[in-house]
């Protein structure tokens, strides 16, 4: 193949210059916002290919809707419900601390259901799915509070906006990849997927590098960053269109 001539080289340049605003690729030079973003949307990826895994076990299993339904109210409940328990946590602990130790703790309740998979046993099933949901909402929050502490203040509503693409891209991405995961391998598959998707995220989170005492002013302001972020979101029309893509793929999917 043909070297390209610097003129190319130039030209190919621009382009993704025009394609990738500068103020999106602020944020990506940091290592640690790169380790986290990859981190959470590999996890949040796991978690969607099991949820649409277990979902397709249930009906299998029971041929019952209701049981479906009772799935996913366990699943998303306690996220809700645990909100405030996470936020304190957050609050109170090292946040990268919290998220290590909140997905580890993710992966423990993943291999629990796994194993209560293998041994037919629905009700184990449900109870480790409803601890890992509890779980997810503290590495969520503890995610959230660390991106104010890996980047720059005025990087703060781009580095959110590229954190909301990636997990709005990993749960339409793992919703669909459920499905072919169960035809191919079965529910014990699907686990054992999240089960490493987790284990892949503690590896980035645990060389996230962040000194604690930074970043708490941000992060009491959290949600303006997140405002921020959405109102930058909103500005860019090919961010729109993603995120409302992958959001609407994730909705129609389960």
């Amino acid at each position: 193949m043909a070297l390209r001539s610097p003129d190319q080289m130039g030209v190919l340049t621009r382009t993704a210059s025009r394609l990738i605003p500068e103020r999106l690729e602020r944020p990506l030079r940091s290592p640690s916002f790169r380790r986290l973003a990859l981190g959470k949307s590999i996890s949040y990826l796991g978690d969607w290919l099991m949820v649409a895994v277990l979902v397709g076990w249930v009906y299998q299993s029971t041929s019952s809707v209701s049981q479906v339904a009772l799935l996913m109210a366990i699943r998303l409940v306690p996220p809700i419900v645990g909100g405030g328990l996470a936020a304190s946590l957050v609050d109170r602990l090292p946040r990268r601390r919290v998220l290590v130790w909140s997905e580890t703790a993710g992966a423990a309740t993943i291999a629990g259901a796994l194993v209560a998979v293998v041994a037919g046993s629905r009700p184990a099933v449900f109870a480790f799915v409803g601890l890992c949901g509890l779980v997810s909402m503290v590495s969520t929050v503890a995610g959230n509070a660390l991106i104010p502490m890996v980047v720059a203040q005025d990087e703060l509503p781009a580095a959110n906006g590229i954190h909301a693409v990636g997990q709005e891209a990993a749960m339409a991405l793992g919703a669909l990849a459920g499905g072919l995961t169960l035809a191919v391998g079965g529910a014990p598959a699907g686990l054992a997927a999240n089960l490493a998707s987790y284990g892949i995220a503690v590896f980035l989170f645990s060389r996230i590098r962040v000194a604690e005492g930074q970043g708490v002013r941000q992060v009491s302001r959290r949600g303006g960053g997140l405002i921020d972020g959405l109102r930058y979101v909103l500005r860019h029309r090919a961010l729109t269109v993603v995120v409302g893509s992958f959001a609407f793929a994730t909705l129609a999917t389960g």
